[in-house]
C-alpha cells in the first residue's frame, strides 16, 4: 500500500520555457526522502477523461543521502502555548486522496494530501477568535518547507480556522515531523489594533494613487494605489499587485506598503464594504510576509467607494513534534 512506502507528491505543474522546435519544463522539488541511496522520479500526465497516467520513471542518485537520526513523536492530542493562548493539535493525517480531479485515477497515481486540525483556547476558555496562518514542516534529514496556504478559498493548499490541508502525503520513513505553526487573530481585537479607512475605486483602465496612512506599534501602513481590473502596476508592485487568476476583468488590486518589515507582525483586511454597506468579496491576500503587499477584491458593478477595516497584530507561534496517522491507500 502507498501508506507503507516513501512516495511523496513533490510538486504540481511546471515552469515552461518554449524554444524553437523544443520545450523545456522545470519542476521545483521542495522536499524529498533522503534516507536511501537512490530516488525514483515518476512523471504523470492527465488523460482526456481526467484520469492520471504514468508516462515516465527515472532513478537517480540521492543528492542528500546520509545516515540521519530519528525524532520521537509526542502523542496526540498535544497542547502548546504562547502567552495566554493554548493551541492543541488534535488530528494529523496523511495519505488520503485530494479532492476534485487531482485525486482521481488508480490508487498508484492519485494525488494525496496531508490534513491537520488544531483547536484554540485563551485564558483557559475555548476560543473561535484565532486561525492557522502559516505552517512550516521539517524532518530530521534537513527537509524544511511550508505550503502556500490559501486563507480565503478551500481548493488546493488551504487553511481555515484550525484546519489545514495541503498537497502531498508525507512519507512513512520519518518517525516524526516538526510542525511550526503561526497563529493570528480573526476577531476580538483591541480597538488600537484596528484601522478604518476609505478608498475610491478608479475607472476602467486606471490606477489611482493613495495617501491613506496608519501608524501603529512602531510600524507604518501606507495604502499605495488601487488599480482597476487588468491594470499594469509599476515599480515594486509590478508583480505583487498584478492579478493572474480568473475574472481578470472584475478583480481590483490594492497595493500596500508596511514598514519597517517586522517578523511576526501581520496586517489583515478584516472587512470590506462598498458605499451602500454591501460586503465586497475578497479574492486573495498576497505577500503578508513582506513590506510590499496586495489585496485583491471583486466589488459589484455599482460600487464606487470601499470602506476597509484593517488589523495589525502580533502573531503567536507554537511548535509540535508528531507523526501522522497514515491513511490506507484506496
Amino acid at each position: 500500500m502507498r501508506a507503507s512506502t516513501n512516495i511523496f507528491d513533490a510538486c504540481w505543474g511546471a515552469n515552461t520555457l518554449g524554444l524553437p522546435g523544443e520545450t523545456t519544463h522545470g519542476w521545483q522539488v521542495r522536499a524529498f526522502p533522503r534516507r536511501t541511496r537512490t530516488i525514483g522520479l515518476r512523471f504523470l500526465s492527465m488523460l482526456p477523461d481526467g484520469e492520471w497516467t504514468n508516462v515516465a520513471d527515472f532513478h537517480i542518485p540521492n543528492p542528500a543521502y546520509a545516515e540521519y537520526p530519528q525524532w520521537q513523536p509526542v502523542p496526540l492530542p498535544n497542547t502548546q502555548t504562547d502567552g495566554n493562548l493554548e493551541v492543541t493539535l488534535r488530528e494529523f493525517q496523511s495519505g488520503a486522496r485530494m479532492g476534485r480531479a487531482r485525486g482521481t485515477g488508480n490508487a498508484a497515481n492519485a494525488a494525496r494530501k496531508t490534513r491537520l486540525v488544531f483547536s484554540f483556547a485563551q485564558h483557559g476558555q475555548e476560543s473561535k477568535d484565532w486561525r492557522a496562518q502559516k505552517l512550516t514542516i521539517s524532518d530530521a534529514t534537513g527537509n524544511n518547507w511550508f505550503p502556500y496556504l490559501d486563507l480565503l478559498k478551500q481548493d488546493f493548499n488551504w487553511a481555515t480556522n484550525g484546519t489545514i490541508e495541503f498537497f502531498g502525503a508525507l512519507w512513512t520513513g520519518e518517525q516524526a515531523w516538526k510542525l511550526d505553526l503561526e497563529v493570528t487573530r480573526t476577531s476580538g481585537f483591541d480597538p488600537e489594533e484596528l484601522w478604518d479607512t476609505e478608498v475610491p475605486l478608479p475607472g476602467r483602465g486606471a490606477l489611482l494613487n493613495l495617501t491613506n496612512t496608519w501608524e501603529h506599534d512602531n510600524q507604518t501602513v501606507h495604502l499605495v494605489a488601487v488599480g482597476s481590473p487588468d491594470r499594469e502596476d509599476s515599480g515594486d508592485f509590478r508583480w505583487v499587485a498584478k492579478w493572474w487568476g480568473e475574472d481578470k476583468d472584475k478583480v481590483f488590486s490594492l497595493a500596500i506598503k508596511v514598514s519597517p518589515e517586522k517578523k511576526g507582525q501581520k496586517l489583515t483586511l478584516i472587512r470590506a464594504v462598498d458605499q451602500d454597506g454591501n460586503d465586497v468579496k475578497l479574492v486573495e491576500l498576497r505577500n503578508q510576509e513582506y513590506c510590499e503587499q496586495a489585496v485583491f477584491f471583486k466589488p459589484s458593478d455599482e460600487a464606487t467607494n470601499l470602506h476597509l477595516k484593517f488589523a495589525l497584530q502580533r502573531s503567536r507561534f507554537v511548535h509540535f513534534t508528531a507523526r501522522p496517522d497514515f491513511q490506507a491507500e484506496k
